[in-house]
């Protein structure tokens, strides 16, 4: 039977430990002095201000902020921007139609822009200068550059599925830079596509991306002059209108490099004007002399396909040895390395050779006409 001091001690013990628990509770949902406070620090760009109410210099681990964005007359909110963009949450039920959840000290900037109809003009007074459109936005105006946007929509459409309106966008005293252009779409996996006025044909915008500002979807790219924009969905089409050019093989290369293609599609050469120099399966046998070839390539997505339009590369003569054929030029792979010199390259034709190989310390190269085809290697 315990004592009334015993009980005393008890009752004080239980206390303490429900205040100690209360205590670490508090302290890990951020209130009271034992957490940590975090700064909220916004910037703005362009003319307009920012509202936080009930934020003061410190605020508290996991509070929720709201925000809220006022822009000057004729100016509107464009995007955020900053370190810490991404932490900014829409939410249109908020007051202020932003929050942002304090785990750490955050960093942003409200990017405000100067509103335009389209059809209308406007020329940048400061340097990083934003534009609102109805849909769109222009970003990084230098001061004096002159941009206007009007739609576009009498340009035609062959077999292009369009995701958003197109715009043309006219800019000028750039100053050698270029700004940056958000279209609003309709899908998160389109991208951009510019329009070829002298081919009449839409090509795909390499380097475009797609990003969410608020609760729109907006397709981006850069622009440096003059044409017609329009988000796509992405199809072989509109890959292999976009390509134009391959680069160059180095001397005593012998493999094509092929332009890259997005996820999901495929590129390889439909026909060459001389596949002895540039073969069907990309392989690159170096001429004697500098040699100029047309090659075709095809994208394909599934069963869909679209060849480009007829590419010239030009292909290095040979640099420090020869390019000797088995069986054309020899019957046997010994007997074309007998023949070799160094710096020399053997091409095996498709086939098999049952020798002893004997390469006698020279400095040669023995590959087969296709040397990434893993069975032919093989056998």
């Amino acid at each position: 039977m315990l004592n009334t001091r015993t009980r005393r001690i008890h009752v004080f013990l239980k206390c303490l430990c429900l205040l100690l628990t209360m205590a670490m509770i508090n302290g890990c949902m951020g209130g009271g002095k034992g957490g940590k406070d975090f700064t909220l620090s916004v910037n703005i760009v362009g003319r307009g201000s920012v509202n936080i109410p009930d934020a003061g210099d410190k605020i508290a681990p996991q509070t929720v902020v709201n925000i809220e964005v006022i822009p000057e007359e004729g100016w509107a909110f464009a995007f955020w921007d900053g370190p810490d963009k991404a932490d900014v949450v829409h939410n249109p039920n908020a007051p202020g139609g932003y929050q942002i959840l304090m785990n750490r000290n955050i960093s942003i900037t409200a990017v405000f822009g100067r509103t335009l109809s389209y059809g209308g003009e406007f020329t940048a007074e400061d340097d990083n200068t934003a534009v609102v459109l109805q849909n769109a936005v222009i970003k990084d105006l230098p001061k004096g550059a002159a941009v206007s946007v009007r739609k576009a929509n009498s340009v035609p459409l062959h077999d292009e599925t369009p995701a958003g309106e197109p715009l043309e966008i006219t800019v000028s005293n750039l100053g050698g830079r270029s700004v940056e252009f958000f279209i609003e779409a309709t899908s998160s996996n389109a991208v951009m596509a510019y329009y070829d006025d002298e081919d009449d044909n839409w090509e795909y915008v390499y380097g475009s991306t797609t990003v969410k500002i608020g609760d729109k979807w907006y397709v981006h790219t850069k622009v440096e002059n003059l044409s017609v924009y329009c988000p796509m969905l992405l199809s072989a089409n509109l890959i292999a209108a976009g390509i134009d050019s391959i680069d160059a093989p180095l001397p005593n290369e012998t493999l094509l490099t092929l332009p890259s293609v997005p996820d999901g599609f495929g590129v390889s050469v439909h026909s060459s004007s001389d596949t002895d120099v540039i073969a069907l399966t990309g392989a690159i046998q170096p001429p004697e002399n500098d040699t100029e070839v047309e090659v075709v390539l095809i994208i394909t997505q599934g069963a869909k396909y679209a060849l480009t339009r007829s590419i010239k590369v030009t292909v290095p003569g040979r640099v420090g040895g020869r390019t000797i054929s088995v069986p054309k030029d020899y019957s046997t792979i010994q007997a074309a390395i007998d023949a070799a010199e160094d710096g020399d390259t053997i091409v095996a034709a498709p086939g098999t050779y049952r020798e002893t190989i004997n390469f006698k310390g020279k400095n040669i190269i023995l590959q087969s006409e296709d040397p990434l085809d893993p069975e032919v290697v093989a056998s």
